[in-house]
This record gives C-alpha cells, structure tokens and sequence, in this order.
C-alpha cells in the first residue's frame, strides 16, 4: 500500500479545500484508476491511500483536479509499505490531529473506507489492512486517555460545568467564539438548559437547540439568579460581571463563575461572596498543559499499540501470500526443507530460520 498526504501540516487552507473530494467525486476518481483505493477527505487533509505507483497517483489527481504537478508538489508527502500502513493508523486514532487524540478522524476514516468498499474499490488487501487498523484504534481508544484527556478550553470549561452538577448554565457572550464551543460542549450532555446573552441578540445561532434560550446582554444580572453556572467569554473592555453589582441579585444557592476572556470578564473579588466559586482563563490554560503532558504519555503508549498492530497486519499479509503455497509445501518434507537451510543467503537468515524452528519443534 502506498500514501499521498497533502496535511494542514504543510499545505494552506486554499490548497486544501482544491482537493476536497464528495462522494460523487470519488466515485468519478476511482473508475479512473486501476487497483485498490480509499480516499480521506476532511478540512484538514486529504489522503489517498493506493496500490498504483505514485507517480502515477500524483499525475492522476492533479488531472483530476486540474492542478500544476509541479506547484502542488511541495504540499504532499508520501508513505509506503508499512509506513504507509502506520501513518494510517496514526491519522485514524489521532495522533496526526491539530488537536492530539481527536475523535472524529477515526469516524472520517471509518467512512472513508466504507466509501472505497461500497464502490468496490477494496479486496482482500486493504480490507485487511483498514479493519485491523480500525481494531488497533479501538484498542488504543480502550487502553490510554488520548482521546478522553481534553486540552480544549471549551471542553474542559465544559467539563467544569458537568462536575459542578450545574441543571442550568448562563453564558455571556454565546456568540463568541469561545462561547459557541462552551455552549456546543455543554449541550453534549442532556438535561442543562442553556441561557445565552449576546448584544446582537444572534438568535438563529443555536436555533436548532431548543434547549437554549436567547436574551439581551442588558438582561445578564437579572437571569443570574437561574443559574448554576454563569459563564463569560467576550471581547468587553469592561467587567460584565462586578462584585458590587453581583451582591444585589444572587442568594444563598452555591453558583460556579467561569471567565474565559481575555483579558478578565468578570471582577475577580467576586470570590470573596459567599457561595461563589470563581475560575479564570489561567486556571484552564494550567490544566491544558497539565493535560497536554498526560497527552504525550498516552501517545508514546499509543505508539507501541500501533507498531505492534502495524507488525500484525504486515504478518496477516505475508501469511494470505503462504496459503498459496501450501499445496506445494504438503509434497515436501520437513527433512528436505531443513536441509534446504543450507542454501540460505546468509547465515543470519539461516540462524533466524534455525531459532524459529526450534523454538516450534520444543513447543508442539
């Protein structure tokens, strides 16, 4: 199997969105070309993985895509035979990801495959290949915290909400970019309902969420006392939290404040209430790198997991290639091919044949 990869790792955003490739796309690409194929197609890259050369594989997409070799040559690397193999697995469970561990390329890989299969573009080959692959993922999504360890701010806010046992969250700011991912990480989990305060008043933004109720900023200090958490993140050169205001509309009821803007949403003293827990933008940033630095732990375990999977496959293979032989290797003797030891090309590879056979010979 061989690979070409054009990556947001080195191609821009305009390279990469002229070769996305549909469904229908695909189908027109693959009756094209000769021999087993599967193409992953996201924002952030596009892989094809083959059985043809590569140069002929990079002649044909840029056909395709009506693109200059020469100018898109710098934007692709390429992989074979096992590397091939192992950067398929590392792209699948992700650890070839923007964000380390992500969970949707091994559903975008997942697809892709079953793409390539439904338009008969697999055999036996990579069959093997993807669904070991996809076995290996699993593990590796079983065995270490690469993909449940967050180091998204939004996440891990989110998460902060989750722990707090919050039925009800108010975000300032909704509409923000900081706040759309909260939000969207909140609403992951049922039963919280949602307020969120912007000053455009962006009601189709969460639209499809009947969960989330939209009000005016103006209307924040009122909508406090709803709320179990009270979320800001805007780009407000002022407070849109004070402690002085705060005092005037919340009771007894424990509340969690988090500020995720830079710099401070909300006025720090705040804490000082009683019943108010409050967390800002540096206590998060400290548990994503904390969390960051688990990730790269996990990673080098998920790198074992994935080279021992990689070996599994490459054996599965070679073992598909001995069945064919083995009419032949019922007419020889074992006697005939130990001494056939002898024709070896180098004593190494005898030794290791040697070792093999023995240790199987005092196993049986």
């Amino acid at each position: 199997m061989n690979c070409i990869s054009i990556s947001y790792k080195i191609a821009p955003i305009e390279i990469r969105n002229l070769l996305a490739f549909d469904f229908n796309e695909k189908a027109q690409f693959f009756d094209q070309i000769e021999g087993q194929c599967v193409i992953l197609s996201t924002c952030n890259r596009l892989e094809i993985y083959f059985d043809i050369d590569i140069n002929a594989m990079e002649e044909q997409l840029c056909r395709f895509k009506a693109l200059d070799r020469d100018a898109l040559m710098p934007y692709i690397a390429t992989y074979t035979s096992a590397g091939a193999i192992r950067h398929l697995a590392r792209v699948a469970c992700g650890m070839d990801s923007m964000v380390l561990g992500e969970d949707e390329i091994y559903r975008q890989v997942k697809e892709a495959y079953e793409d390539a299969r439904q338009l008969k573009k697999t055999s036996y080959t990579f069959n093997t290949i993807f669904q070991m692959v996809m076995k290996t993922v699993k593990q590796i999504k079983t065995q270490t915290g690469l993909s449940s360890t967050s180091v998204s701010i939004g996440t891990l806010a989110a998460h902060a909400v989750f722990d707090f046992g919050a039925h009800s969250v108010l975000i300032i700011g909704i509409s923000g970019k900081i706040g759309s991912i909260t939000a969207k990480n909140i609403l992951a989990k049922p039963n919280i309902a949602l307020i969120g305060t912007t000053r455009q008043h962006n009601v189709s933004l969460f639209a499809t969420y009947p969960q989330v109720t939209m009000k005016p900023y103006k209307e924040r200090y009122d909508l406090i006392p709803q709320a179990d958490v009270i979320i800001s993140a805007t780009s407000s050169p002022h407070y849109t939290i004070t402690k002085a205001e705060l005092e005037k509309h919340i009771d007894t009821k424990p509340r969690l404040f988090i500020d995720l803007a830079v710099p401070n949403d909300m006025d720090p003293h705040l804490q000082e209430l009683p019943h108010c827990t409050y967390l800002n933008i540096d206590h998060f940033q400290q548990l994503a790198k904390t969390n960051n630095q688990k990730k790269l732990g996990y990673a080098q375990r998920a790198q074992v997991t994935i080279d021992q999977g990689v070996s599994d496959i490459l054996k599965e293979l070679r073992m598909h290639d001995l069945i064919a032989y083995l009419p032949q290797i019922k007419e020889k003797t074992m006697e005939s091919f130990v001494y056939s030891l002898r024709k070896t090309d180098s004593y190494e590879q005898m030794d290791a044949i040697a070792s093999w056979l023995e240790k199987w010979v005092t196993n049986q």
